[in-house]
């Protein structure tokens, strides 16, 4: 039920009003990113075989060089809006994540003196940092973003694109 920017191997987006798709992988040491600016007729394709390798970046600087666009600013570090206690209860819960093999992981978010954390069954908590909009950075996870209705999250997505994951409240 949510609109997702990636389908069939492909991500699809838009840089400085120009749109944007786009595949990138790798495997035993090889590093590759295709990007298509259709409305543009530009095609950029970077291969390398050196790992780890910014494939994607290089891809991504060299259509900015040729559309003239200016180099993005380095977002820094990400951001923690203080959130009050009302807010924080809204996510806090365990929340149920299908894995890409199929195994069942279950996700706990809680409060840990006036913090918000997240911890994966089995695995270390980590503090997440609110950026506003439901949206939420955790060192090591990447980016949390909560689906909330009448006041309290039902589930959220990690990451994005290929990679992202859903999770379910229980």
């Amino acid at each position: 039920g949510r609109r997702m920017n990636y389908g069939f191997g492909l991500s699809a987006d838009t840089m400085s009003g120009h749109r944007v798709v786009q595949h990138g992988g790798g495997i035993n040491g090889f590093i590759s990113s295709l990007v298509h600016l259709p409305d543009d007729s530009l095609i950029v394709t970077v291969l390398t075989n050196t790992t780890p390798s910014p494939a994607d970046a290089v891809a991504m600087a060299l259509v900015r060089a040729v559309l003239g666009l200016p180099a993005p600013t380095p977002a820094g570090p990400p951001k923690d809006i203080a959130l009050g206690a009302d807010e924080r209860a809204r996510y806090t819960g365990t929340y149920a994540m299908t894995r890409p093999d199929g195994t069942k992981l279950d996700v706990r978010v809680f409060e840990e003196n006036g913090q918000l954390m997240v911890q994966p069954e089995g695995q270390r908590a980590a503090k997440l940092m609110n950026q506003g909009g439901h949206v939420f950075v955790a060192q090591g996870a990447g980016r949390i973003v909560f689906d909330v209705v009448d006041g309290k999250a039902t589930g959220f997505q990690i990451g994005g694109g290929a990679r992202a994951r859903e999770a379910k409240r229980k």
